[in-house]
């Protein structure tokens, strides 16, 4: 079964930056590792999709 248990999203790109975020909205699937494979993930897309280098 799929489904939503959160976000993660760019805000304030400029350049070879952006500011980054996520919330996984679930308390009992915090502490999982969710976020941190999400994060790579998001970081991968974002350099391949706008060349972001540097994250705040």
């Amino acid at each position: 079964m799929e489904r939503l248990i959160g976000h993660a999203d760019l805000a304030e790109i400029q350049k070879d930056r952006a500011e980054i975020g996520i919330a996984i909205g679930e308390s009992r699937l915090w502490g999982k590792g969710i976020g941190t494979t999400v994060i790579q993930m998001f970081i991968n897309y974002s350099f391949e999709k706008f060349s972001i280098t540097k994250y705040l």
